[in-house]
């Protein structure tokens, strides 16, 4: 098996992660976290003021087991963090743990940057829908498999 992939810095990147992890078909995301770069300083008079950059990144685990050949371990897991991350949205509402494994996970480029865009499964009035979400954009992001 071939070395995967370590960064999203270019579609072509991007397209080498999608492929080498099989779209992250059939894994889920065990954590997901939202990290500012923010913080508070204490002025020269004793005040406290914060400094809000905007600056986000996101650190994210995969469990996933279904790339790479037959005979994986069923335990995997890939975490990536995104840097440069903006427009933050996962909605959860309405979704049972039988939708949760994902379809896809993809990272199609635009002008500076990416989007990570997840699709599911939902069952809806007992009827099987897919459903696509930008889960946030980006500018790069790392990839490691650590499990």
């Amino acid at each position: 098996m071939s070395s995967p992939p370590t960064q999203i810095s270019s579609a072509r990147d991007a397209k080498a992660v999608e492929d080498y992890f099989n779209g992250f078909h059939d894994g889920f995301i065990r954590t997901i976290s939202l990290v500012s770069h923010d913080q508070f300083h204490a002025d020269a008079d004793g005040s406290i003021g914060h400094e809000t950059t905007g600056n986000f990144h996101v650190e994210m685990e995969l469990a996933h087991y279904n790339y790479g050949g037959r005979l994986q371990k069923h335990d995997r897991v890939i975490e990536a963090t995104f840097f440069g991350v903006s427009e933050f949205l996962l909605d959860m509402r309405g979704r049972g743990p039988e939708s949760w494994p994902i379809i896809a996970l993809e990272f199609p480029p635009e002008s500076d940057h990416f989007r990570a865009r997840l699709t599911w499964h939902r069952l809806v009035e007992g009827a099987w829908t897919t459903q696509r979400a930008t889960l946030f954009r980006f500018t790069s992001a790392q990839f490691e498999e650590v499990g």
